[in-house]
Protein backbone atom coordinates (compact mmCIF):
# COMPACT_ATOMS: atom_id res chain seq x y z
CA UNK A 1 0.00 0.00 0.00
CA UNK A 2 1.46 3.37 -1.00
CA UNK A 3 1.80 6.32 1.35
CA UNK A 4 0.16 9.67 0.53
CA UNK A 5 2.43 12.13 -1.28
CA UNK A 6 2.42 14.57 1.65
CA UNK A 7 4.10 11.87 3.76
CA UNK A 8 6.48 10.47 1.11
CA UNK A 9 8.03 13.24 -1.00
CA UNK A 10 9.37 10.75 -3.58
CA UNK A 11 5.93 9.71 -4.80
CA UNK A 12 5.23 11.24 -8.18
CA UNK A 13 8.85 12.27 -8.73
CA UNK A 14 11.38 11.14 -11.33
CA UNK A 15 14.67 9.83 -9.95
CA UNK A 16 17.83 10.37 -11.99
CA UNK A 17 15.71 11.70 -14.82
CA UNK A 18 14.51 8.23 -15.82
CA UNK A 19 12.62 6.43 -13.05
CA UNK A 20 9.07 7.74 -12.51
CA UNK A 21 7.93 6.62 -9.05
CA UNK A 22 4.27 5.67 -8.72
CA UNK A 23 3.96 3.96 -5.36
CA UNK A 24 5.85 2.49 -2.41
CA UNK A 25 5.81 -1.30 -2.36
CA UNK A 26 7.93 -1.93 0.73
CA UNK A 27 9.95 -0.38 3.54
CA UNK A 28 12.83 -1.59 5.65
CA UNK A 29 15.62 -0.37 7.86
CA UNK A 30 17.75 0.65 4.87
CA UNK A 31 15.09 2.59 3.02
CA UNK A 32 12.13 1.94 0.76
CA UNK A 33 11.36 0.09 -2.47
CA UNK A 34 9.15 1.78 -5.05
CA UNK A 35 7.36 0.73 -8.19
CA UNK A 36 8.87 2.91 -10.90
CA UNK A 37 8.52 3.17 -14.66
CA UNK A 38 11.52 3.44 -16.95
CA UNK A 39 9.82 4.88 -20.01
CA UNK A 40 12.92 4.81 -22.23
CA UNK A 41 12.96 1.02 -22.07
CA UNK A 42 9.24 0.53 -21.53
CA UNK A 43 9.58 -1.47 -18.33
CA UNK A 44 8.61 -1.32 -14.69
CA UNK A 45 11.36 -1.71 -12.09
CA UNK A 46 11.71 -2.07 -8.35
CA UNK A 47 13.61 1.04 -7.27
CA UNK A 48 15.35 0.69 -3.91
CA UNK A 49 16.14 4.09 -2.40
CA UNK A 50 18.59 4.14 0.50
CA UNK A 51 17.65 6.23 3.54
CA UNK A 52 19.15 9.71 3.36
CA UNK A 53 20.57 9.58 6.90
CA UNK A 54 22.63 6.51 5.97
CA UNK A 55 24.58 8.32 3.25
CA UNK A 56 25.91 11.34 5.16
CA UNK A 57 29.50 10.10 4.90
CA UNK A 58 31.09 10.76 1.47
CA UNK A 59 32.87 7.42 1.74
CA UNK A 60 29.51 5.67 1.82
CA UNK A 61 28.70 6.80 -1.73
CA UNK A 62 32.04 5.50 -2.95
CA UNK A 63 31.54 2.17 -1.18
CA UNK A 64 27.98 1.95 -2.49
CA UNK A 65 29.16 2.41 -6.08
CA UNK A 66 31.96 -0.14 -5.69
CA UNK A 67 29.71 -2.79 -4.13
CA UNK A 68 26.79 -2.10 -6.48
CA UNK A 69 29.06 -2.51 -9.47
CA UNK A 70 30.15 -5.93 -8.19
CA UNK A 71 26.56 -7.00 -7.52
CA UNK A 72 25.36 -5.82 -10.93
CA UNK A 73 27.88 -8.18 -12.53
CA UNK A 74 26.30 -11.20 -10.84
CA UNK A 75 24.32 -13.23 -13.34
CA UNK A 76 22.17 -16.18 -12.32
CA UNK A 77 18.43 -16.94 -12.56
CA UNK A 78 18.34 -17.23 -8.74
CA UNK A 79 19.75 -13.72 -8.20
CA UNK A 80 17.53 -10.68 -8.66
CA UNK A 81 18.87 -8.62 -11.57
CA UNK A 82 20.28 -5.16 -10.80
CA UNK A 83 19.69 -3.00 -13.87
CA UNK A 84 21.15 0.27 -12.70
CA UNK A 85 22.48 2.16 -9.69
CA UNK A 86 23.65 5.63 -8.88
CA UNK A 87 23.24 8.82 -6.91
CA UNK A 88 20.76 11.60 -7.64
CA UNK A 89 20.06 14.64 -5.46
CA UNK A 90 21.91 13.05 -2.52
CA UNK A 91 19.86 9.87 -2.95
CA UNK A 92 21.44 6.47 -3.52
CA UNK A 93 19.30 4.08 -5.55
CA UNK A 94 19.28 0.63 -7.13
CA UNK A 95 16.98 -0.23 -10.03
CA UNK A 96 16.16 -3.92 -9.88
CA UNK A 97 14.09 -6.58 -11.59
CA UNK A 98 10.44 -6.30 -10.55
CA UNK A 99 9.19 -9.67 -9.29
CA UNK A 100 5.66 -11.00 -8.96
CA UNK A 101 5.62 -13.39 -6.02
CA UNK A 102 5.92 -13.57 -2.27
CA UNK A 103 8.84 -13.56 0.11
CA UNK A 104 9.83 -16.71 1.96
CA UNK A 105 9.32 -14.73 5.16
CA UNK A 106 5.72 -13.90 4.25
CA UNK A 107 5.06 -17.51 3.34
CA UNK A 108 6.43 -18.81 6.64
CA UNK A 109 4.46 -16.24 8.63
CA UNK A 110 1.28 -17.26 6.84
CA UNK A 111 1.54 -21.02 6.47
CA UNK A 112 4.15 -22.23 8.96
CA UNK A 113 6.64 -24.93 8.03
CA UNK A 114 7.13 -26.28 4.53
CA UNK A 115 7.27 -29.79 3.16
CA UNK A 116 10.71 -31.38 3.12
CA UNK A 117 10.79 -31.33 -0.67
CA UNK A 118 9.96 -27.61 -0.81
CA UNK A 119 12.46 -26.74 1.93
CA UNK A 120 15.31 -28.58 0.24
CA UNK A 121 14.38 -27.21 -3.18
CA UNK A 122 14.37 -23.59 -1.94
CA UNK A 123 17.61 -24.13 -0.02
CA UNK A 124 19.24 -25.51 -3.15
CA UNK A 125 18.13 -22.45 -5.15
CA UNK A 126 19.63 -20.15 -2.52
CA UNK A 127 22.90 -22.05 -2.57
CA UNK A 128 23.10 -21.87 -6.37
CA UNK A 129 22.88 -18.09 -6.03
CA UNK A 130 25.50 -18.10 -3.26
CA UNK A 131 27.86 -20.26 -5.29
CA UNK A 132 27.82 -17.67 -8.08
CA UNK A 133 28.12 -14.71 -5.70
CA UNK A 134 30.86 -16.19 -3.52
CA UNK A 135 32.77 -17.17 -6.65
CA UNK A 136 32.74 -13.48 -7.58
CA UNK A 137 33.85 -12.38 -4.12
CA UNK A 138 30.41 -11.10 -3.05
CA UNK A 139 29.04 -12.07 0.39
CA UNK A 140 25.39 -11.40 1.15
CA UNK A 141 25.83 -10.65 4.89
CA UNK A 142 22.12 -10.39 5.70
CA UNK A 143 20.41 -13.52 4.39
CA UNK A 144 16.96 -14.07 5.89
CA UNK A 145 13.54 -15.20 4.64
CA UNK A 146 12.45 -11.66 3.81
CA UNK A 147 15.36 -11.43 1.34
CA UNK A 148 14.23 -14.53 -0.56
CA UNK A 149 11.50 -14.07 -3.18
CA UNK A 150 9.47 -17.05 -4.39
CA UNK A 151 8.13 -16.70 -7.92
CA UNK A 152 6.55 -18.82 -10.64
CA UNK A 153 9.28 -20.07 -12.94
CA UNK A 154 10.59 -23.30 -14.42
CA UNK A 155 7.25 -25.04 -13.75
CA UNK A 156 7.36 -24.22 -10.03
CA UNK A 157 5.58 -21.86 -7.65
CA UNK A 158 8.53 -21.70 -5.25
CA UNK A 159 11.42 -20.73 -7.52
CA UNK A 160 13.72 -18.77 -5.20
CA UNK A 161 15.49 -15.53 -6.05
CA UNK A 162 17.89 -13.85 -3.62
CA UNK A 163 17.62 -10.11 -2.99
CA UNK A 164 19.98 -7.46 -1.59
CA UNK A 165 23.41 -9.00 -2.06
CA UNK A 166 25.99 -6.90 -0.25
CA UNK A 167 23.58 -4.07 0.60
CA UNK A 168 24.53 -4.18 4.28
CA UNK A 169 28.19 -3.53 3.48
CA UNK A 170 27.28 -0.79 1.00
CA UNK A 171 25.63 1.58 3.44
CA UNK A 172 27.28 0.59 6.71
CA UNK A 173 24.14 0.42 8.82
CA UNK A 174 20.55 -0.76 8.56
CA UNK A 175 18.07 -3.52 9.40
CA UNK A 176 20.02 -5.56 11.91
CA UNK A 177 22.13 -5.11 15.01
CA UNK A 178 24.68 -2.31 14.68
CA UNK A 179 27.78 -1.84 16.81
CA UNK A 180 28.85 1.46 18.33
CA UNK A 181 31.22 1.81 15.37
CA UNK A 182 28.25 1.43 12.95
CA UNK A 183 29.37 -1.97 11.64
CA UNK A 184 26.42 -4.04 10.50
CA UNK A 185 26.18 -7.43 12.14
CA UNK A 186 23.03 -8.60 10.40
CA UNK A 187 19.68 -9.80 11.69
CA UNK A 188 19.47 -11.52 15.10
CA UNK A 189 18.72 -15.20 14.70
CA UNK A 190 20.34 -15.42 11.27
CA UNK A 191 23.65 -13.65 11.79
CA UNK A 192 26.57 -16.03 12.34
CA UNK A 193 27.98 -16.30 15.89
CA UNK A 194 31.46 -15.23 14.79
CA UNK A 195 30.01 -12.03 13.34
CA UNK A 196 28.30 -11.28 16.65
CA UNK A 197 31.63 -11.55 18.43
CA UNK A 198 33.96 -9.96 15.88
CA UNK A 199 31.84 -7.66 13.67
CA UNK A 200 32.06 -7.61 9.87
CA UNK A 201 33.83 -10.74 8.61
CA UNK A 202 34.70 -11.48 4.99
CA UNK A 203 33.89 -15.18 5.14
CA UNK A 204 31.31 -16.85 2.86
CA UNK A 205 30.55 -19.36 5.62
CA UNK A 206 28.63 -16.62 7.44
CA UNK A 207 26.07 -16.85 4.63
CA UNK A 208 25.93 -20.64 4.99
CA UNK A 209 25.01 -20.26 8.65
CA UNK A 210 22.01 -18.13 7.64
CA UNK A 211 21.05 -20.76 5.06
CA UNK A 212 21.05 -23.36 7.84
CA UNK A 213 18.83 -21.21 10.05
CA UNK A 214 16.37 -20.71 7.19
CA UNK A 215 16.33 -24.45 6.47
CA UNK A 216 15.71 -25.12 10.18
CA UNK A 217 12.85 -22.62 10.08
CA UNK A 218 11.34 -24.06 6.88
CA UNK A 219 11.37 -27.57 8.33
CA UNK A 220 10.14 -26.74 11.83
CA UNK A 221 8.21 -23.48 11.51
CA UNK A 222 10.47 -21.90 14.14
CA UNK A 223 13.96 -20.45 14.41
CA UNK A 224 16.63 -22.29 16.44
CA UNK A 225 16.71 -19.58 19.11
CA UNK A 226 13.67 -17.67 20.31
CA UNK A 227 13.85 -15.06 23.06
CA UNK A 228 11.99 -11.93 24.22
CA UNK A 229 14.57 -9.47 22.86
CA UNK A 230 17.10 -9.33 20.00
CA UNK A 231 19.96 -9.08 22.49
CA UNK A 232 18.81 -12.28 24.20
CA UNK A 233 18.84 -14.08 20.84
CA UNK A 234 22.37 -12.82 20.15
CA UNK A 235 23.57 -14.05 23.55
CA UNK A 236 22.15 -17.52 22.94
CA UNK A 237 23.62 -17.68 19.43
CA UNK A 238 27.07 -16.72 20.62
CA UNK A 239 27.12 -19.05 23.62
CA UNK A 240 25.40 -22.24 22.49
CA UNK A 241 25.11 -24.58 19.54
CA UNK A 242 21.73 -24.58 17.83
CA UNK A 243 19.33 -27.34 18.88
CA UNK A 244 18.79 -30.26 16.54
CA UNK A 245 15.85 -29.70 14.21
CA UNK A 246 14.75 -33.25 15.10
CA UNK A 247 13.75 -31.95 18.54
CA UNK A 248 10.83 -30.28 16.76
CA UNK A 249 10.39 -32.63 13.79
CA UNK A 250 11.40 -36.08 15.05
CA UNK A 251 10.54 -37.99 11.86
CA UNK A 252 13.17 -36.25 9.71
CA UNK A 253 15.86 -38.52 8.20
CA UNK A 254 19.11 -38.30 10.15
CA UNK A 255 20.91 -37.16 7.00
CA UNK A 256 18.66 -34.10 6.87
CA UNK A 257 19.14 -33.44 10.59
CA UNK A 258 22.91 -33.66 10.07
CA UNK A 259 22.80 -31.25 7.12
CA UNK A 260 21.00 -28.66 9.23
CA UNK A 261 23.39 -29.25 12.13
CA UNK A 262 26.45 -28.75 9.94
CA UNK A 263 25.08 -25.55 8.44
CA UNK A 264 24.10 -24.02 11.78
CA UNK A 265 27.33 -25.02 13.56
CA UNK A 266 28.54 -22.28 15.87
CA UNK A 267 32.16 -22.56 14.71
CA UNK A 268 32.66 -21.77 11.01
CA UNK A 269 35.25 -24.54 10.65
CA UNK A 270 32.55 -27.07 11.64
CA UNK A 271 30.21 -25.99 8.84
CA UNK A 272 30.11 -27.34 5.33
CA UNK A 273 32.89 -25.50 3.46
CA UNK A 274 30.99 -23.85 0.63
CA UNK A 275 27.66 -23.52 -1.18
CA UNK A 276 28.63 -26.05 -3.83
CA UNK A 277 29.08 -28.71 -1.16
CA UNK A 278 25.61 -27.93 0.19
CA UNK A 279 24.15 -28.30 -3.32
CA UNK A 280 25.80 -31.71 -3.70
CA UNK A 281 24.48 -32.81 -0.30
CA UNK A 282 20.93 -31.75 -1.20
CA UNK A 283 21.15 -33.55 -4.54
CA UNK A 284 22.05 -36.74 -2.68
CA UNK A 285 19.16 -36.25 -0.25
CA UNK A 286 16.71 -35.73 -3.12
CA UNK A 287 17.45 -39.26 -4.28
CA UNK A 288 16.54 -40.91 -0.99
CA UNK A 289 13.33 -42.93 -1.20
CA UNK A 290 12.64 -42.60 2.53
CA UNK A 291 12.34 -38.80 2.66
CA UNK A 292 8.92 -37.99 4.14
CA UNK A 293 6.99 -35.74 1.77
CA UNK A 294 9.48 -36.21 -1.06
CA UNK A 295 6.70 -37.14 -3.44
CA UNK A 296 4.30 -34.52 -2.13
CA UNK A 297 3.48 -31.43 -4.19
CA UNK A 298 2.22 -29.61 -1.10
CA UNK A 299 4.29 -26.53 -0.29
CA UNK A 300 3.15 -25.87 3.26
CA UNK A 301 2.46 -28.27 6.11
CA UNK A 302 1.66 -25.81 8.89
CA UNK A 303 3.61 -25.31 12.13
CA UNK A 304 5.28 -28.20 13.88
CA UNK A 305 4.39 -28.83 17.52
CA UNK A 306 6.77 -27.11 19.94
CA UNK A 307 7.78 -29.33 22.87
CA UNK A 308 7.66 -27.29 26.06
CA UNK A 309 11.17 -28.37 27.02
CA UNK A 310 12.67 -26.90 23.83
CA UNK A 311 11.17 -23.42 24.15
CA UNK A 312 13.64 -20.62 24.77
CA UNK A 313 12.08 -18.57 27.51
CA UNK A 314 12.94 -15.25 29.08
CA UNK A 315 12.59 -14.80 32.82
CA UNK A 316 14.13 -12.90 35.72
CA UNK A 317 16.11 -14.52 38.49
CA UNK A 318 15.84 -13.65 42.16
CA UNK A 319 18.80 -11.29 41.76
CA UNK A 320 17.11 -9.47 38.89
CA UNK A 321 19.28 -11.03 36.19
CA UNK A 322 17.73 -12.08 32.89
CA UNK A 323 17.79 -15.83 32.37
CA UNK A 324 17.43 -17.68 29.08
CA UNK A 325 16.64 -21.37 28.80
CA UNK A 326 18.35 -22.76 25.71
CA UNK A 327 17.41 -26.15 24.23
CA UNK A 328 19.93 -28.95 23.92
CA UNK A 329 19.44 -32.35 22.35
CA UNK A 330 21.03 -35.57 23.52
CA UNK A 331 23.53 -33.98 25.93
CA UNK A 332 22.84 -32.32 29.25
CA UNK A 333 24.13 -28.74 29.22
CA UNK A 334 25.24 -26.68 32.18
CA UNK A 335 25.90 -22.99 32.61
CA UNK A 336 28.77 -21.85 30.37
CA UNK A 337 29.33 -25.36 29.00
CA UNK A 338 27.95 -25.54 25.45
CA UNK A 339 27.65 -28.80 23.56
CA UNK A 340 30.75 -29.53 21.47
CA UNK A 341 30.13 -29.22 17.74
CA UNK A 342 31.37 -32.79 17.34
CA UNK A 343 28.50 -34.23 19.38
CA UNK A 344 26.96 -37.04 17.26
CA UNK A 345 23.35 -36.87 16.18
CA UNK A 346 21.42 -39.28 18.41
CA UNK A 347 19.24 -41.90 16.74
CA UNK A 348 16.41 -41.07 19.13
CA UNK A 349 16.76 -37.41 20.07
CA UNK A 350 16.07 -36.42 23.63
CA UNK A 351 15.94 -32.93 25.00
CA UNK A 352 17.40 -31.33 28.07
CA UNK A 353 17.81 -27.69 29.01
CA UNK A 354 20.81 -25.55 29.84
CA UNK A 355 20.61 -22.12 31.40
CA UNK A 356 22.62 -19.05 30.48
CA UNK A 357 22.48 -15.96 32.67
CA UNK A 358 23.08 -12.62 31.04
CA UNK A 359 25.37 -11.54 33.87
CA UNK A 360 27.13 -14.90 34.20
CA UNK A 361 26.07 -15.32 37.83
CA UNK A 362 27.85 -18.66 38.22
CA UNK A 363 30.66 -19.14 35.67
CA UNK A 364 31.62 -22.75 35.13
CA UNK A 365 35.14 -23.96 35.89
CA UNK A 366 37.63 -22.68 33.33
CA UNK A 367 38.37 -25.98 31.64
CA UNK A 368 38.82 -26.16 27.88
CA UNK A 369 37.67 -22.55 27.55
CA UNK A 370 34.42 -23.06 29.46
CA UNK A 371 35.00 -20.27 32.00
CA UNK A 372 35.37 -17.77 29.19
CA UNK A 373 32.03 -18.92 27.78
CA UNK A 374 30.41 -17.96 31.07
CA UNK A 375 31.13 -14.32 30.29
CA UNK A 376 29.81 -14.33 26.76
CA UNK A 377 26.56 -12.56 27.59
CA UNK A 378 28.33 -9.53 29.02
CA UNK A 379 30.81 -9.57 26.10
CA UNK A 380 28.08 -9.63 23.47
CA UNK A 381 26.05 -6.92 25.16
CA UNK A 382 29.12 -4.72 25.36
CA UNK A 383 30.29 -5.32 21.79
CA UNK A 384 26.99 -4.54 20.13
CA UNK A 385 26.21 -1.63 22.40
CA UNK A 386 23.02 -3.06 23.88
Amino acid sequence: MSLPSDVDPLLGTVVAGRYAISRCIGRGGMGAVYLARQDALGRDVALKVIRADLVHDPEVALRFEREARAIARLSDPHIVVVYDFGQSDNTLFLAMELLAGTSLGALLRTTGRLSLRAALRITRDICVALDVAHGSGVIHRDLKPDNIMLVKADGRDDYAKVLDFGIAKMVGGADGIVTSSQVVLGTPGYVAPEVIMAGMIDDPRTDLHAVGVMLFEMLSGRMPFVAPTPSAVLVAQAAFDAPLVSSLVPDLPLSVVELVRRLTARRPEDRLPDARTVIAAIDELAGLADIPGASSSSLALGPAPLPRSTAVLGSVSASGTSVFEVPFDGVAGVVAAPIPSSTPVPATPTTSTATLTAAAESPAPSTAGRGRRGLVATMVATMVGL
